[in-house]
């Protein structure tokens, strides 16, 4: 039988540790299409960008498409 814990973003597995993105690897950006071109944006693929990255459990909007 599984034990959890309670965290800043709910339980989880007793045995695991909270780690931030930064801690188990190297964050690396790529390069977002040009806002100057209009027609790369308004469809319905998001750009997640670091911005939309705050302390939440779920990423549900982000400030580009």
């Amino acid at each position: 039988m599984n034990k959890y814990k309670k965290t800043e973003i709910g339980l989880i597995p007793e045995d695991w540790d909270l780690k931030r993105i930064d801690e188990i690897g190297d964050v690396i950006t790529g390069s977002t299409p040009s806002t100057k071109i209009k027609e790369y944006y308004g469809g319905e693929i998001d750009f997640i960008a670091p911005i939309d990255l705050d302390k939440q459990k779920y990423i549900l909007n982000v400030k580009k498409k």
